[in-house]
């Protein structure tokens, strides 16, 4: 059956029919009320049945414009994205409430890179011992058996036989089982060669008893690659739901993910106009990036005070400039940025030296548009507060959400 998707935006009013179809779904924070109305609160993927509900980033789309319509592409395009940072940030996913999923996606394509590199897990071990199942080997059957004399024959009893051992063809099953139900459940958004491997012959249904049969094979087992295959199969298992069609993929905190996105455009796609202090972003990625990243300050004289700290999510100094950045993920802004004010202040003089000339401080905030890229003053000092600062600014500097989106998966 066609999924029938519905598209909102975090931030964004949700209409009825989706707080009717996915109240049963929604987690405690995923919707917002503001106003005595029910906001998304959330970015990324809830499927309900034949339902999904795609939550996209704040200003992905013009929020006036309803309905909202996202192409496929849209929706692949998110979707990788979450992926993509997913594995960067393992540790954190569906912890802290910075990403969440129902569904041991992370398992699944950790398998499907063993299935990329290697194919299907194929081991074929012989074992040999005295017995009558099996294909005698007649070399140390002759050797090792003993001899019995019937009808004036020499028979071997027992003889030594060679039998298979089948482990592995049941890890190729729980391979294909993991990769092809994956991809059938998420035929939309993964667009993967599937394995077409016969998985007849194992109950799916009975986790438990697959999950003891992989740990005593994992018990068995000793090169490293296969080890990790049999440990994500068995995580894999572990975490499957147990019900079919109702699973989450998504984030309560996109926040997280915006600053690693445009750190990764700032660092790829940032061009320079020193002078009048402005910056504008190229189509093609950059042969040699910067190096902007997060740094952590203590101006505080008794040093190391975590919660006295300044960390700029995105900081730099090029040539006698300071490039203090900082990626807000906002639906408008409102109010003064002051702890923007505040790195200003306290890290301007950081690199200064008496011979030095004045240093030039770039001030900027980057927040999510569905325009094209554009900037504007956030802050002006004044000089009838601080004569010796004229040249203080706070520039707002908006980019293109869905292009950002595109970028990072290109990085």
């Amino acid at each position: 059956m066609k999924p029938q998707i519905y598209i909102v935006q975090d931030g964004e009013e949700l209409t009825k029919e989706v707080e009717h179809l996915f109240e049963d779904i929604f987690s405690y924070n995923d919707v917002r009320i503001s106003s005595k109305k029910k906001l998304s609160n959330f970015v990324g993927f809830i499927f309900h049945e034949s339902n999904w509900l795609v939550s996209f980033p704040k200003h992905y789309f013009d929020y006036k414009n309803k309905p909202l319509i996202a192409e496929p592409s849209d929706i692949e395009t998110l979707f990788k994205c979450l992926m993509k940072y997913n594995s960067y940030h393992p540790i954190e996913f569906g912890k802290e409430d910075v990403n969440n999923s129902s569904y041991p996606l992370k398992y699944f394509f950790n398998i499907y890179d063993y299935y990329k590199k290697y194919g299907l897990y194929y081991i074929e071990e012989k074992n040999k011992s005295f017995g009558y199942n099996g294909k005698i080997i007649w070399k140390e059957t002759l050797q090792k058996s003993s001899q019995v004399i019937s009808d004036g024959n020499i028979i071997y009893i027992p003889p030594i036989v060679q039998k298979n051992n089948m482990d592995y063809d049941f890890v190729t099953k729980c391979m294909a089982y993991a990769i092809d139900n994956t991809i059938e459940q998420f035929k939309k958004l993964l667009k993967l060669e599937r394995t077409n491997f016969d998985i007849s012959g194992v109950d799916w249904e009975k986790k438990d008893a697959i999950i003891r049969r992989l740990k005593k094979i994992e018990r068995e087992t000793f090169k490293d690659k296969h080890l990790r295959l049999i440990k994500n199969l068995i995580c894999f298992f572990q975490d499957i739901p147990s019900g079919k069609g109702q699973y989450v993929f998504k984030t309560n905190n996109f926040k997280f993910l915006w600053e690693e996105m445009m750190s990764f455009y700032i660092n790829n796609y940032l061009l320079f106009e020193s002078e009048s202090n402005n910056i504008y972003f190229s189509d093609d990625k950059l042969l040699i990036p910067h190096n902007f990243k997060k740094e952590r300050f203590y101006p505080d004289a008794r040093r190391k005070s975590k919660s006295r700290r300044l960390e700029p999510d995105l900081f730099n100094f090029i040539n006698n400039e300071m490039y203090i950045y900082d990626a807000k993920y906002y639906s408008e802004v409102k109010k003064l940025d002051y702890k923007q004010v505040s790195y200003y202040f306290l890290l301007k003089d950081i690199k200064k030296t008496s011979s030095e000339r004045e240093i030039l401080i770039h001030n900027f905030l980057f927040l999510p548009t569905y325009l094209d890229n554009y900037q504007k003053d956030h802050f002006i000092l004044d000089p009838f507060y601080n004569n010796d600062e004229e040249n203080f600014v706070i520039k707002e500097y908006y980019v293109n959400a869905k292009n950002v989106l595109i970028k990072f998966l290109n990085v």
